[in-house]
């Protein structure tokens, strides 16, 4: 079988990350692989040798994007002569995200054709990506949303969608994508310490180190994290590890910095930006790893700790652990809501934030928020006289951890009122089904089955979902929190 595997690039980050362990993966089968990238700075020097650069494949957008038919040529051109024929299936990643609109409508071109696609979604332009979703509606869609009904979502026996969870399966089967379409393909989880032998310590900054182990891009909430380092036990004390690289999330992590050393929170920010020692030692220090994300694709974080037998504590996202408790992972000291009460907050003044917060992101969608969605939101913010702290933005979270600062018994209110500490985890227990259920050679059976699926359809006919019913999924207002607006 020849497969080809087609990324915008490779430079370091998630999605080369995976496909270096798809290739990993696949290595003792029978697939003949190439990879086509616009860079491929990144992969890892074992698999580079599988790498040939497509430089139209980078990030391009408006008048630098080339003609799609141009691309889909280079595309067949390219794969063919690597793999010494026609591949049997693309597997394309990210194909939709708005980041090179031309492969967006490469790909429809592929699809019309009957080719066969796994198309692999790492990340939607509906969630939180206006930019990207603006341009694809400006470069394929004429400027309308309803211009890209046949843009974004071909469906045809040949093409299979590889979701990372069951929430995104279930937001494409709710838009009307066929249950047999979507296929489920969940990173694989792999730990990357070094031998123990090799491995520096860090340096001991608290007696009891909570590990935040993310870059702090707003979605992943830091302010929740500062809460509970406000809150924290004389000794124990919060280590972030990396800063925003988008030089537009900067400023609000900068003034969480601020903040944290206005008021000499236990908190130590970018641990070990500029050293030697490698992160994974920062993990194994730790005697816990927090998350207060409040939007996840895969959920690594999740996961990961447990390999090196450190527990997880913090925010549960139902809609995406679910996927590892159905497979006997415990995440029973984490918590799906920070309740505080709506005495804390001017009502009128955080109803008012709400309305126009979610007018400007429909807005940005090329949609109109309406009384209905409004209200909808905000009936949703206010439960039992509660509002979720992950709901609120920068400005509300620093006013309720001043407020805790200046009176600590406060937090009695809160609802959980502590961090769990992780002290009686089922570590091995987790350790291994993740090491089971979520292993380079699950993923590798996983892989195979859907190409497998994929050469034994026919041709048959070709549909499109609307994108906007996808849109619609991922803009329920159930779902909205300021942070994201």
């Amino acid at each position: 079988m020849r497969v080809a595997v087609v990324h915008y690039h490779l430079r370091r980050g998630g999605v080369t990350r995976v496909i270096e362990h798809a290739l990993a993966a696949l290595g003792s089968s029978s697939v003949k692989i190439a990879v086509l990238s616009g860079d491929g700075s990144g992969m890892a020097i074992e698999h580079s040798e599988r790498v040939t650069i497509v430089p139209e494949l980078d990030y391009r957008i408006g008048p630098n994007r080339i003609a799609p038919t141009l691309l889909a040529e280079s595309l067949r051109t390219q794969a063919a002569r690597v793999l010494g024929g026609a591949p049997d299936v693309w597997h394309i990643h990210n194909h939709h995200l708005g980041k090179n609109t031309s492969l967006t409508a490469a790909v429809a071109t592929l699809a019309r054709e009957r080719e066969r696609m796994l198309l692999h979604i790492h990340d939607f332009p509906e969630d939180g990506r206006a930019e990207n979703y603006r341009a694809l509606r400006q470069d394929l869609g004429g400027g309308t949303n309803q211009g890209l009904r046949s843009q974004l979502y071909p469906v045809g026996p040949r093409i299979s969608y590889g979701v990372l969870n069951r929430r995104d399966r279930k937001l494409l089967l709710a838009a009307g994508m066929p249950e047999e379409r979507i296929c489920w393909l969940p990173n694989p989880v792999v730990a990357f310490a070094p031998n123990d032998s090799e491995r520096p310590e860090p340096p001991k900054i608290f007696d009891s180190l909570t590990l935040y182990p993310t870059r702090a891009i707003r979605r992943k909430n830091l302010g929740e994290a500062i809460l509970w380092a406000a809150l924290a036990p004389a000794g124990q004390g919060l280590g972030c590890s990396l800063a925003p690289e988008n030089p537009l999330e900067r400023p609000g992590y900068d003034r969480w910095v601020a903040f944290a050393e206005q008021w000499s929170l236990p908190v130590r920010f970018e641990l070990g930006v500029g050293s030697k020692i490698p992160f994974a030692s920062w993990i194994t220090a730790a005697d816990r790893l927090l998350t207060t994300s409040v939007a996840e694709g895969f959920g690594l974080a999740f996961l990961e700790p447990w390999l090196f037998e450190r527990p997880v504590v913090g925010r549960n996202l139902p809609e995406i652990t679910g996927d590892f408790v159905r497979e006997g992972v415990d995440l029973f000291q984490m918590y799906d809501r920070l309740a505080l009460p709506v005495t804390w907050l001017k009502l009128s003044e955080l109803e008012g934030d709400l309305t126009a917060a979610m007018r400007r992101v429909y807005e940005r969608y090329g949609l109109v928020a309406g009384k209905s969605a409004i209200d909808l939101a905000w009936n949703s913010m206010i439960v039992d006289r509660t509002v979720d702290f992950g709901r609120l933005d920068e400005r509300y979270q620093r006013r309720i951890i001043e407020r805790l600062i200046k009176d600590p018994s406060a937090s009695g209110a809160l609802q959980p009122d502590r961090l769990a500490n992780g002290s009686i985890p089922p570590v091995s227990r987790n350790r291994d089904i993740i090491d089971r259920r979520f292993s380079l050679e699950r993923y590798g059976q996983r892989l195979m089955a859907g190409y497998e699926d994929l050469m034994r359809e026919d041709s048959g006919s070709l549909e499109w979902i609307d994108p906007l019913e996808v849109l619609n999924q991922f803009l329920d207002p159930v779902r909205f929190s300021l942070l994201r607006s």
